[in-house]
Order: C-alpha cells, then sequence, then structure tokens
C-alpha cells in the first residue's frame, strides 16, 4: 500500500509542477538594468546619464571639428534636438552645453522641461538660482572613463539620491 500512496501522491504533484513551469515561462523578461545590461546594436556608443536619460553615438569620434558633437541625447525611444559636447548632472538636472548651437541648456528631469538662457551670464545667474555648480565634463572624456571604469562623475549624486536611505549607519 506503501508504493501505491506514493504513486498517488506522484500523480497529484505532476499536474502542479507542470502548472508552476507553464506559469514560470508564462512570465514578463526582467527589464534590463540600466547602467549594466547594453541593449545598443554593436556600431552605437552610449553614455548612462540617469536612467531612463543617456547620450547615443552612432559613429566614432573624429575629433577634428570643434563645433561637432557626435553625440545625441536620448530620453526612452526618442533623441532630442541637442548634441552636447558637455554635460554634468546635478541635483535633478542635466546640465549641458550645446556644440551646434553654441548654447547651454537645463533638463529638469522631475518636470521634463528644457531651460535653454540666452547666454552664458544668463547660464550663470539660472544655475546660481537653482544651487547647482557650473561645472561641465567634456563628453569624449565621460564616454572613455565610462568605458574603461564604468563609473560617471556624477555617480555619488545618483546613488545618494536613490539609495541613500538604505545605507548603514
Amino acid at each position: 500500500m506503501r508504493a501505491a500512496g506514493k504513486i498517488l501522491v506522484g500523480l497529484l504533484l505532476l499536474p502542479m509542477a507542470l502548472a508552476a513551469g507553464y506559469w514560470y515561462s508564462q512570465r514578463e523578461p526582467d527589464k534590463p538594468r540600466f547602467y549594466v545590461d547594453d541593449t545598443l546594436e554593436a556600431d552605437v556608443w552610449q553614455i548612462p546619464i540617469v536612467d531612463p536619460y543617456r547620450l547615443i553615438a552612432t559613429e566614432s569620434f573624429n575629433g577634428t571639428d570643434p563645433d561637432y558633437s557626435r553625440w545625441g541625447f536620448q530620453y526612452g525611444n526618442d533623441l532630442t534636438s541637442f548634441h552636447p559636447d558637455s554635460i554634468n548632472y546635478e541635483k535633478g538636472l542635466i546640465i549641458y552645453h550645446d556644440a551646434l548651437d553654441g548654447r547651454y541648456g537645463f533638463l529638469d528631469i522631475a518636470r521634463k522641461t528644457t531651460r535653454v538662457p540666452k547666454d552664458f551670464s544668463h547660464f550663470v545667474t539660472f544655475a546660481d538660482s537653482v544651487g547647482v555648480g557650473r561645472k561641465l565634463y567634456a563628453v569624449e572624456s565621460v564616454y572613455n572613463c565610462w568605458q574603461q571604469t564604468r563609473q560617471l562623475p556624477w555617480g555619488k549624486e545618483i546613488f545618494a539620491q536613490h539609495c541613500a536611505g538604505n545605507t548603514p549607519n
């Protein structure tokens, strides 16, 4: 009778195991990790700024034209119209200098708005009014550092913004 009981238990557990396997196979795949998983084609380069904002380049760097940047700003699947040659991230603002039109800009990621001051003095005034620095990092240098170390110059701020409550005292 013991063998029959084991067979009966096995027959009852088999449909449950098959159902669990089917459910597991039908789940949604995990979301790619923004700073770790590179889901782009091999001939596309990226610099993640802060999730989900990044810079994308589809050509190699020639370094000959000072008024040119191969980098285009990307949010989700939409490319916006600025091509920064220098950039920074501070206090929820992406701060940049556009190589094509020579203007500075601020992208507020919380409000999803862009502010483009008309000249450098207005850039300084706005930066001071919102309490951010005016330091910008050359995009090519940020890219080279990212490729070698997987670190971004503004990485500590992103950590503090998203993970500060998780750190031990």
